[in-house]
């Protein structure tokens, strides 16, 4: 027997869910929320990008619809650093303000399995980016040498669906991007000694036997590994830190952090990983900043400065598929070290492109939606 759950009691607010605005104002929450956070993977939402699609936070009804379908999950918000509130749908709000917009306003279940949030996410995708959508044309914003579009943000599941309802099924991902090419980097840069690293070469020509393998001895889904794994490329590490992403990733359990920590694969990996950054480092411009009390401090070399780097190494990469598309006439949509195309894609030929343009080796994996 399926369990209810009464509203939230403390809620004095009631929204009249007769109102034609009210409803209009819930269906374009359900869709954001729908399309934009999942029940188990956090997401970062600034205040104001909130604001856009629920209502100001001083309205009672956005108040309503926040608390209904947003549970923040990671208060911290750090202006500075550009971090903001970490966020996860809630499932049972969810429910319950569907319930009411069909007339049922008393109960609702806590597997909201008549709803799908696939479907609701795409819809109100399909209103919301329609005139990208439409043309194919896609504005992009370039932030640390990223190029974002708001599309990129959808629901994985969703987007590919919207994207191939506009001709664009073909999916490529450049394979293991950042192990790849950062380990090629650390031999192009002036100080490279040219020593071969055994552990990242195995994984790069392994990575999916690799992955399972941890996944397997450390009961941790595939994808927590592969984040795991890429956080130690980028200056992560293995702690138990109640804030770190790679503490949430291991399940918040400090005996997998312990049992990755005292794997031999993990031990040489990190080994690797330091001998690779070296020469990368000792060639990196040091970057300053000012104090608010006026000061200037040298950056230190963390994870911040060094996916700086990776990144740059996937624009030039991502610079090069674009000049390709544009050559063949191929619609396209980028997603950082991916796109999608409207035509099927000779991975061959543009592997040789940018190996020819840029002097980095990648393979591209493709996947027809």
């Amino acid at each position: 027997m399926t369990k209810r759950i009464q509203p939230n009691s403390t809620t004095v607010y009631k929204p009249n869910f007769l109102d034609p605005r009210v409803i209009k104002r819930c269906k374009n929450a359900i869709g954001f929320a729908c399309a934009l956070t999942s029940e188990n993977k956090p997401r970062q939402l600034a205040q104001a990008f909130i604001e856009k699609h629920l209502g100001m936070s001083n309205n009672p009804l956005s108040i309503f619809l926040k608390s209904q379908l947003l549970i923040c999950v990671d208060d911290t918000y750090d202006m500075n650093k550009k971090i903001c509130k970490q966020y996860i749908l809630n499932t049972n709000g969810l429910q319950y303000l569907c319930d009411c917009l069909n007339g049922n306003n008393t109960t609702y279940n806590t597997h909201p399995s008549i709803i799908q949030v696939d479907d609701i996410a795409l819809a109100w995708s399909k209103k919301e980016y329609a005139s990208e959508l439409e043309t194919l044309n896609f504005d992009y914003v370039e932030k640390s040498h990223r190029l974002y579009n708001n599309i990129q943000n959808i629901r994985s599941e969703a987007r590919a669906k919207l994207l191939a309802d506009k001709g664009l099924r073909f999916d490529y991902d450049i394979d293991t991007a950042a192990p790849t090419l950062l380990y090629q980097h650390s031999f192009k840069t002036p100080s490279a000694t040219g020593q071969v690293l055994s552990v990242i070469e195995n994984y790069i020509n392994n990575k999916d036997y690799i992955r399972n393998k941890l996944s397997a001895e450390s009961s941790l889904p595939v994808e927590n590994i592969k984040g795991i794994l890429n956080a130690l490329f980028s200056g992560g590490f293995l702690t138990t830190y109640s804030k770190s992403q790679v503490f949430a990733l291991c399940n918040r359990d400090p005996a997998v952090v312990k049992f990755l920590q005292q794997h031999p694969f993990i031990q040489g990996l990190k080994a690797d990983i330091k001998t690779m950054w070296e020469p990368i480092k000792a060639d990196s411009k040091p970057q300053y900043y000012w104090t608010k009390t006026n000061k200037r401090r040298k950056r230190p070399f963390d994870p911040r400065s060094k996916w700086n780097i990776y990144f740059k190494l996937e624009r030039m990469i991502i610079d090069e598929i674009v000049a390709y598309c544009k050559e063949i006439h191929c619609n396209y949509f980028l997603e950082h070290d991916g796109f999608r195309t409207n035509k099927q894609i000779d991975t061959n030929d543009l592997a040789l492109y940018i190996l020819e343009g840029t002097g980095y080796s990648v393979n591209l994996k493709e996947v027809l939606y």
